[in-house]
């Protein structure tokens, strides 16, 4: 089955098994939701390109402590991270 049509959970079950590819299918599927919300939340293209690194940075380092557990919102969960790192930063 091509990873396109993979549904965002067996993607990350590949990914913690190591194909990197399956992370990559999951920033591109999700890439231009939470860009546009950092975005909304910023105003400023600069710092929305360095919440959205962070997001995905924090995302792997979650993924790969155990810290994501299967409930079929992996998109949700991230805009989640990524909202939580802008609102840290501005406190």
């Amino acid at each position: 089955m091509s990873m396109q049509l993979m549904d965002d959970n067996r993607l990350v079950k590949l990914y913690l098994k190591g194909n990197e590819e399956a992370l990559k299918h999951l920033i591109i599927r999700h890439k231009q939701r939470v860009y546009s919300h950092i975005y909304l939340l910023v105003r400023n293209r600069e710092l929305t390109e360095d919440f959205f690194q962070d997001t995905f940075f924090k995302v792997i380092q979650s993924l790969k402590g155990g810290h994501y557990y299967e409930d079929g919102k992996f998109g949700a969960w991230v805009i989640r991270i990524a909202h939580n790192l802008v609102i840290d930063h501005f406190r």
